[in-house]
C-alpha cells in the first residue's frame, strides 16, 4: 500500500506525529519526509504534532478552521 493511500484512510481524524512515524518507518529520515509532504500539500500541519490530509486529497478548496 502506498503512502498516499495510507494517509487517505485517516481522512476523518487528525494524524498524530507518532502515527506518521509508524507509517514512515521504512524511511531513514521520517522527519524530513513529513516536512516534504507538508511542502507538497499532501499534509497540513495543525499543531506541532498533529497533521491532517492536505489540499492534495480535495478537488474543492476546504474552508480553513
Amino acid at each position: 500500500m502506498d503512502l498516499n493511500t495510507q494517509i487517505a484512510s485517516y481522512t476523518n481524524q487528525p494524524l498524530s506525529y507518532h502515527l506518521l512515524r509508524s507509517l514512515l518507518q521504512e524511511y531513514k529520515r521520517p522527519n524530513d519526509k513529513i516536512n516534504e509532504l507538508v511542502k507538497k500539500g499532501i499534509l497540513t500541519s495543525l499543531k506541532k504534532v498533529f497533521y491532517k490530509e492536505g489540499q492534495f486529497f480535495y478537488k474543492t478548496k476546504q474552508h480553513p478552521f
